[in-house]
C-alpha cells in the first residue's frame, strides 16, 4: 500500500484493534480517537448494513453516534503533503445523518482546510477553512466515494469526489498549507440504526518521486537554474511525476539596477607605529580586506595600524542587497634615525 492504512491491518479473523492510539498503518502516525456518550469506532463490513464493499473492502473503519455525541477519529500522515502528491480514501453513508453531521476534515496541523459532510437530507455539502457550507452532491446511492486530493502547487490542491450513484464531483481548493491529517467524524444520528454509520477505508498517499522539470524562459529542466534576467521576470515550472501527472507553479525574479556606490575614502598615511582612521560611505553595511591592521573589519570607519603600506578594498552593501567595492591605499612611513653626537667643547 506504500503510505496509508487500511482496517484489515486491525483485524486478527476474530476482533477488532483498532482504538485511540493504534498504529499499524505505513508512515502513519498513531490514530486520535475521542469518544463521548454513545459513540464509538469499529471495523466492519459496510455490506452489513446496506452500502457497496465495491472498492471500500469487505472491513473497513465504522464510525457510530447517537444522542448528540460525536466521534472524531483522525489519521494522521508522518510527513505533509507536498507539491505533487496524491492522497486517496474512500468514505460510505447510507440513510442521511438525520440531525446530525458525518464526513471528514481535511487538516494542516490542526486547522481545518476543507470538511466534506453530510447532514440532514441526502445532500452531501463542502466548506473551505470552517466557513459556509454549500451542497455539492444532491444523489441517492450506497456506492462507497473516493476521495482524490493531489497537491497541484504551493497555493493549490484539487479535489474530486465520485458521488454515490454515478458521476464525480472536482474542485480547486485553495490554501499554501500542506495538509497532514484527515479527521473523520460522525454525530447526533438520532437512532442507533446501523445504516446511520460512516465507513471508510484504503487511504493511500503517493509521494511524488523522480520527478522532471522544465522552466520557462530558457532554463531549461534544472531542478536548480540560475536565472540572470535583464528585468523582473516571472518564471513558471512544470514538474512531471512518474505517474505522468503535472503540476505548476510560479516564482518572480526581481530585478534591482539601484548598485550602491562604495566611497573608501581618500588615501592617507601615517608614520609606523602610528595609525590612521578609514572612512567609507555609500551603503548600509561594509566589509573591508583584507583585515590585517584593522580594528574593525566590518564597519564604516575603522583604524588601521598596519606596520607596511596596504591597499584596502572595502564592500559597501546597499538596503537591496546590491554590493559595489572601492579601494583606499594607507602608506606607512618610516621613522628617522636622530643621532646626537656625545662630544662636546666649551669655551670661556
Amino acid at each position: 500500500m506504500g503510505i496509508g492504512d487500511d482496517a484489515l491491518n486491525y483485524w486478527d479473523g476474530s476482533s477488532s484493534s483498532w482504538t485511540n492510539g493504534a498504529d499499524k498503518g505505513s508512515s502513519m502516525n498513531a490514530w486520535a480517537i475521542t469518544t463521548g456518550g454513545s459513540t464509538g469506532v469499529f471495523t466492519g463490513s459496510p455490506g452489513d448494513n446496506g452500502m457497496s464493499t465495491t472498492n471500500i473492502g469487505t472491513r473497513a473503519f465504522g464510525l457510530y453516534a447517537t444522542g448528540g455525541n460525536y466521534v472524531n477519529a483522525t489519521a494522521e500522515l508522518a510527513s505533509a503533503m507536498a507539491v505533487g502528491d496524491e492522497l486517496t480514501f474512500y468514505w460510505a453513508i447510507n440513510w442521511d445523518a438525520n440531525g446530525g453531521g458525518k464526513g471528514f476534515d481535511l487538516k494542516a496541523g490542526g486547522s481545518t482546510v476543507y470538511t466534506v459532510k453530510n447532514s440532514n437530507s441526502q445532500n452531501i455539502a463542502a466548506a473551505t477553512g470552517g466557513g459556509s457550507f454549500s451542497d455539492i452532491t444532491t444523489d441517492y446511492g450506497t456506492n462507497a466515494m473516493k476521495v482524490t486530493l493531489v497537491r497541484t502547487s504551493s497555493s493549490e490542491y484539487s479535489f474530486t469526489m465520485t458521488k454515490r450513484s454515478s458521476g464525480s464531483y472536482s474542485t480547486t481548493i485553495s490554501s499554501s498549507s500542506a495538509i497532514n491529517q484527515i479527521n473523520f467524524f460522525c454525530g447526533n444520528q438520532n437512532d442507533g440504526d446501523g445504516k446511520r454509520n460512516m465507513y471508510f477505508n484504503k487511504i493511500n498517499l503517493v509521494k511524488q518521486t523522480g520527478a522532471t522539470y522544465s522552466w520557462s524562459g530558457s532554463l531549461g529542466s534544472d531542478p536548480n537554474p540560475v536565472a540572470l534576467p535583464g528585468s523582473t521576470t516571472t518564471y513558471t515550472v512544470t514538474a512531471t511525476g512518474s505517474n505522468g501527472c503535472t503540476a505548476t507553479d510560479d516564482v518572480v525574479v526581481t530585478l534591482n539596477n539601484s548598485n550602491p556606490t562604495a566611497n573608501a575614502g581618500s588615501d592617507v598615511s601615517h608614520c609606523s607605529g602610528s595609525s590612521s582612521s578609514l572612512s567609507a560611505s555609500g551603503g548600509v553595511s561594509y566589509s573591508w580586506s583584507p583585515t590585517t591592521g584593522l580594528s574593525d573589519a566590518s564597519i564604516a570607519a575603522p583604524t588601521a595600524n598596519h606596520t607596511s603600506t596596504t591597499t584596502y578594498t572595502v564592500t559597501a552593501t546597499g538596503n537591496n542587497g546590491c554590493t559595489d567595492t572601492d579601494d583606499v591605499v594607507v602608506t606607512v612611513n618610516s621613522l628617522p634615525t636622530a643621532s646626537a653626537s656625545s662630544s662636546y667643547q666649551r669655551y670661556a
